[in-house]
């Protein structure tokens, strides 16, 4: 075996005789880092014992593990500490640090369908896949092990969005009591794994970095900065600045302007941070990268402060649930679609036919079966891979992170929550209205009229074109900027219609590869 690890100084690898460790989880309500996670771990897993143990660590975490001749490697439910892997010349490689392990692996050939599976969905590479053969990554919620003695790998995953047993939909008084009390566990952990450290929160308008600052604040917890960011005088940024007040936080504002985004765009940093954040897997996530530089150069959060987002928080507790699972009854086709339609502007056979390899969809199954497959892709692929792997920006300028709203109390609790009450976040909302202060997830006019017009498709295209083409000059974030003004307004023209920013990121960001690596081999 032949360890790649990065030097990290945000969840740094704590190394013993050749086994790894990396960030943090929670066993029994106690918290381990460090050498006490690596030893629990070199103590309870083993090839063939492992699933139960990794099921119950609540956490942010990668480790790798030798016993005999077997290698053990895993990372937690949502891949938030990253591997990858690779078999060069018969020796297993593996580690996080994917540039120099890329470097060893000899004649690197690019691989057609990765590209294909990552300008299709514009955010990321399927499965255990990334863009070059023979390079691979440990999946969301799975271990791996490799047989030194038989050179080969098994990969089993120990998690996946379950909804076997649902608690009684008409005993909303008991929904009310275990939806605090796994509200109530989430804070006291994220408490816990914070160890007196100032909680970094990124304030938006919504609902989720809302919840977050509640159970701070519930828990009693004092060393709290808020923030947002964006165009001066732009609605979330009044709606954070009121509930970081109400709360009594310090709270700050970044501008985001066009002429900062054309500075990062062509700076040196911008392309060691995209080669650190996308890891040849997944689209590079920039959103956050303006206010986590600027809160560090003008040294307004701590040097030990860690950063907790409200990522993915909405996932468990339903707000992807598609309407066509509110049906009595739903095909495997209606399923697939509905993947199809949300994840991809695009698709070719040979993407298709991996996913259903990867994700393969049972006939003559329930709603809540089906629902379950598409939570299931979209938290191991674009959640995974894309939305949580931003925290990349906070690791990048030296910060830890927490991704609070998706521990084992949150996953739990929504497990036994039914279609009636995650559709639309029912119960979510049900239980957390009362603070009469606005959110970006209200109801409102423009919103009414917005998904009208979505349901117009002539209407829709025209609408949507003039809008990105104003966006260069009006949007609440300039992200436009970080991207040819040219290269912009043609793909206003002639890109699909609903392709954002983040289309064009990911175009540059494989173009760049490809020009880097050399061209995938037909």
């Amino acid at each position: 075996m032949k360890l790649f690890l990065g030097n990290n100084v945000s969840y740094p690898w704590t190394i013993d005789g050749g086994n790894g460790f990396r960030g943090y989880f929670i066993y029994g309500g106690k918290l381990y880092r460090q050498v006490e996670a690596l030893h629990f771990i070199l103590d309870k897993i083993d090839e063939s014992n492992n699933i139960a143990i990794l099921k119950m660590m609540s956490g942010v975490y990668s480790f790798i593990i030798k016993k005999g001749n077997y290698i053990i490697s895993s990372v937690d439910r949502l891949r938030g500490l990253p591997l990858f892997y690779s078999i060069i010349e018969s020796e297993f490689c593996i580690g996080d640090d994917v540039e120099f392990l890329c470097s060893e692996i000899k004649d690197i050939e690019i691989s057609n369908d990765s590209v294909d599976d990552m300008l299709s969905s514009d955010t990321f590479v399927l499965g255990q896949n990334t863009l070059f053969n023979n390079l691979y990554q440990i999946r969301a919620g799975e271990v791996c092990v490799f047989d030194e003695l038989s050179n080969t790998i098994h990969n089993k995953q120990y998690y996946t969005t379950n909804h076997d047993y649902l608690y009684d939909d008409n005993e909303e008084v008991n929904l009310k009591e275990q939806f605090w009390l796994a509200y109530k566990r989430t804070g006291e952990d994220m408490i816990k794994a914070l160890r007196n450290r100032t909680a970094v929160i990124p304030l938006s308008g919504g609902a989720d970095s809302r919840m977050i600052l509640d159970l701070l604040i519930q828990g009693g917890y004092k060393k709290i900065i808020c923030y947002t960011y964006g165009k001066s005088g732009n609605k979330e940024a009044e709606i954070s600045r009121n509930v970081a007040k109400k709360n009594g936080c310090k709270w700050y504002f970044i501008p985001y302007t066009p002429q900062m985004w054309e500075h990062i765009r062509d700076s040196k940093e911008r392309f060691r941070y995209e080669n650190y954040a996308a890891s040849f897997t997944s689209t590079p996530h920039f959103q956050d990268y303006p206010a986590v530089k600027f809160l560090k150069e003008k040294h307004l959060i701590p040097s030990d402060a860690v950063f907790i987002p409200g990522h993915s928080g909405d996932i468990p507790n339903g707000n992807h649930v598609a309407k066509v699972y509110t049906q009595p009854k739903v095909t495997d086709k209606e399923c697939l679609n509905s993947i199809l339609n949300f994840t991809y502007h695009r698709i070719k056979s040979s993407t298709l036919k991996r996913l259903k390899k990867y994700y393969p969809i049972l006939e003559n199954g329930s709603p809540q079966d089906y629902a379950t497959i598409e939570e299931w892709f979209d938290t191991a692929e674009r959640q995974a891979k894309y939305i949580v792997n931003s925290v990349r920006v906070y690791e990048f300028f030296g910060y830890e992170w927490l991704i609070p709203l998706w521990d084992n109390n949150q996953l739990d609790f929504w497990s036994h929550i039914s279609l009636r009450w995650r559709y639309g976040r029912c119960l979510y909302y049900k239980m957390t209205q009362g603070d009469n202060i606005p959110s970006t997830n209200d109801p409102s006019l423009r919103k009414t009229i917005e998904n009208k017009i979505r349901k117009t498709p002539v209407l829709r295209s025209i609408v949507r074109r003039i809008m990105k083409m104003k966006y260069w000059k009006s949007s609440n974030l300039y992200m436009e900027h970080l991207l040819d003004k040219k290269d912009y307004m043609r793909a206003c023209l002639f890109e699909y219609q609903s392709f954002s920013v983040v289309t064009l990121i990911c175009k540059n960001y494989v173009n760049r590869i490809l020009s880097e690596y050399g061209k995938a081999k037909e």
